[in-house]
Order: structure tokens, then C-alpha cells, then sequence
């Protein structure tokens, strides 16, 4: 495996993270700590994956390892010396060198004679060096002829010198142009109601009809509707017809006519007879219509804020609905079949945003109305109760 190259940093995040200037110091710690370990490789081995020359130094070796490599082995026999054959006039070539044994150099044999000089043969190739002690040193031979200049040998990269110091950080760019605003926070909660208005003033009680008839039981209370107007008083009964004239008394005996003398003494006055029978009371006249009480109007309203399209929903019975849109809107009133309001619900509705507000039915439902089923502008109020089942009746402040 090939050395390691040691990474280069040519991006910086200080403009483009919240905390790019701390990432860049990071990593310029992280390339700081790499480049030091790939140096410290380069010292314990070569680009080859071998190790360097003259790493391993005997020095270095455990006390097993270099007993295991000093152990001489016995000196073998030297051999018998051959007869000296007749001397050439044409050298031969040189043998390769052959490997240097592993044993303990033998004795030095005698010296034979010193014959004519042949032509010096090539250089033999350098076998590999031997692990055993190295023998006793022969006698210098005659100096050879000087050989070729071997090739220049590659030598081990020396270590990669300290990083230098960080140079200062660069001057801060122009700020980016501002992101787009970001869509609006959903609306807060609905405030607390606020606290029940005053009761107004009882009316004048309306002129009685007839005989009052008998009180039926009372209704369950209705759903608080809007004030109706007051009904119309009912007629007044006819008198009773007059009782018939007593009989009159019958009248006392004339007396005898005396002689004129003087007026005589004014008789008394004859008990005056007796009353006639009361005649019978005239029938009763019939009783006047009773005008159904209006429904008591409302306390003050929930108010339930909508900022899209709205149908309403059973909790919206005898509230307040705000469209708050910019563009023109929709309040749905629902089927009974969908969403059964009680008879007499009230629901009030605002356009509190600058988008028209329109008055819809839902499938069956109809809307009695005078001026139009729109609002007639921000802040217009209106409101629709409803009479019958799948029947309301619409009024405020509306528009065709």
C-alpha cells in the first residue's frame, strides 16, 4: 500500500454555518494530527510497504532473536585441494558469486602458487548477505580494477517539517441578501368571554285582554333567540247585556173623597214595593289572543375566529363567527341532517378582515333575507336564527 497523502482544507464554513469558524479550527486540528501520523509512518516504513534500511538495527532486536542469529553451527571439513591445472592462455569468465553459508568460515587453506594475472572477468552479482558470524578476515587479495559507478541509491524521505501557523482568518463578506418572510404563526387562542352585559329594563306590561285563561304548563326553555317584536293587544270583551226592569208594585186603594174642608193631612207616603229580580250577567267575552313571550335575548357572545372558508358545527350554536380573510370568503349554514341545530339557535356572524363575507346554505337549507346574503363591508355584523328546521332567517348589515 502506498504511502498516505496528506489532506488539504480548501473550503472554509465560517459563512455558511452558524458555527463555521470553530468547524474550520476543528479540522485544521484533525489535518494537524494526520499529517503527524502519516510522517511518523514514514519513519518506520517505505512507500513499498517494506521497512527502511537500517531500521532494524541489532540494537533493536529482542536477546531470543539474537540468539537465534549468533548460533554458530560446526566448522564442516575442508575438502581436499585439487591438482592445479595447466594454466590457460584464454581467462574464462568469473562464476557468480556463490551465497555465503550460514556455518562459521573455515581455516584459511594454503596459498597456492600465484599464477599470471588473467584479464579481470565481470563482477559478479552480489549474493545475499549470510545471517552467520562472519569469519576470519583471508589475506588481501590484489587490488582488481576499479568498477563501474554503481547507481545512485535512493535514499528515505526525510520527515515533513512542522505545519506552519494558521494565517489570520479573511475578512467577513457582505451579508446575503434576507431570506424570504417566513408564513404567518397560527392565530392565538380565543380570549375569555367577557363578562355578562347588564339586563336592560323590564317593559311596560300591555293593556290586559280578556279574563286571563287558565296558565298551561311551562315549555322548556328555548335556545336565547333574538328579542320578537311585541304582539298585538287583543280585543276588549263586549259588555253584558242590562238585567230586565223589575215589575212595578201595585198601587193602593183610592180612599173616599170627604167633603172639601180644609186640606186634610198629607197621607203618608206608601212603602215603595219591592226591587225587581236582577236579570241574568251577560255572557263572558271571549278572551283576548295571548302574544307568545320572545325568546330572552342573548348574553354576551362566544366569539370563534376563523381565517379560511367556514362551516359551522354544533359548538357554534348562539356565538359569534369572525371571518378575518384578505379575499372573499364563505360561512356555510349545514343541513339539519349534518349538524342539528335546536329551533330559535342564534348565530351571529362579523367580517372582520377586508374580504367580503357570503351567507351560503348548505344542501336544502333555505335563507330568508331582506337586503342580500353578503356583508356590506369590514366590521359589517349580522345575524340568523333559525325558525324552522333547515329555515333561518338572516338580517345586519348586508348587501345584495
Amino acid at each position: 500500500m502506498p504511502n498516505p497523502e496528506k489532506p488539504v482544507i480548501d473550503f472554509s464554513y465560517q459563512y455558511y454555518l452558524p458555527y463555521g469558524t470553530r468547524l474550520d479550527n476543528d479540522l485544521a486540528k484533525l489535518v494537524t494530527a494526520i499529517d503527524g501520523t502519516i510522517d511518523s509512518l514514514a519513519d518506520v516504513r517505505r512507500a513499498d510497504g517494506a521497512l527502511p534500511n537500517e531500521k532494524v538495527t541489532v540494537d533493536s532486536l529482542s536477546p531470543t532473536v539474537l540468539a537465534l542469529l549468533r548460533s554458530d553451527g560446526p566448522a564442516g571439513p575442508t575438502g581436499p585441494t585439487g591438482p592445479t591445472g595447466a594454466a590457460s592462455s584464454v581467462p574464462g569468465p568469473a562464476g557468480a558469486t556463490g551465497p555465503t553459508g550460514a556455518g562459521a568460515t573455515g581455516a584459511t587453506g594454503p596459498s597456492g602458487a600465484i599464477g599470471p594475472a588473467g584479464a579481470t572477468g565481470p563482477a559478479g552479482t552480489t549474493g545475499p548477505t549470510g545471517l552467520g558470524a562472519t569469519g576470519a578476515t583471508g589475506p588481501i587479495g590484489a587490488t582488481g580494477a576499479p568498477g563501474a559507478t554503481g547507481p545512485t541509491g535512493i535514499g528515505v524521505t526525510g520527515p515533513t517539517g512542522p505545519i506552519g501557523a494558521t494565517g489570520p482568518i479573511g475578512a467577513t463578506g457582505p451579508t446575503g441578501s434576507g431570506g424570504a418572510t417566513g408564513a404567518t404563526g397560527p392565530d392565538g387562542a380565543t380570549g375569555a368571554v367577557g363578562p355578562t352585559g347588564a339586563t336592560g329594563p323590564i317593559g311596560a306590561t300591555g293593556p290586559a285582554g280578556g279574563p286571563t285563561g287558565a296558565t298551561g304548563p311551562a315549555g322548556a326553555t328555548g335556545p336565547d333567540g333574538i328579542v320578537g317584536a311585541t304582539g298585538a293587544t287583543g280585543p276588549a270583551g263586549s259588555n253584558g247585556a242590562n238585567g230586565a226592569v223589575g215589575a212595578t208594585g201595585p198601587t193602593g186603594v183610592t180612599g173616599l173623597t170627604g167633603a172639601t174642608g180644609p186640606t186634610g193631612v198629607t197621607g203618608t207616603t206608601g212603602a215603595t214595593g219591592p226591587t225587581g229580580v236582577t236579570g241574568a250577567t251577560g255572557a263572558t267575552g271571549p278572551t283576548g289572543v295571548t302574544v307568545a313571550t320572545g325568546p330572552t335575548g342573548p348574553n354576551g357572545a362566544t366569539v370563534n375566529t376563523q381565517t379560511a372558508n367556514y362551516t359551522l358545527v354544533i359548538g357554534d350554536a348562539n356565538k359569534t363567527i369572525e371571518m378575518n380573510l384578505a379575499g372573499a370568503n364563505t360561512l356555510t349554514f349545514p343541513p339539519n341532517s349534518s349538524v342539528a341545530f335546536p329551533l330559535n339557535t342564534v348565530i351571529n356572524f362579523a367580517q372582520l378582515g377586508a374580504g367580503q363575507m357570503t351567507i351560503t346554505p348548505g344542501a336544502g337549507v333555505t335563507l330568508r333575507n331582506k337586503n342580500g346574503l353578503k356583508t356590506s363591508g369590514q366590521y359589517a355584523l349580522g345575524t340568523a336564527y333559525q325558525r324552522a328546521t333547515d329555515e333561518w332567517v338572516v338580517g345586519g348589515d348586508m348587501a345584495p
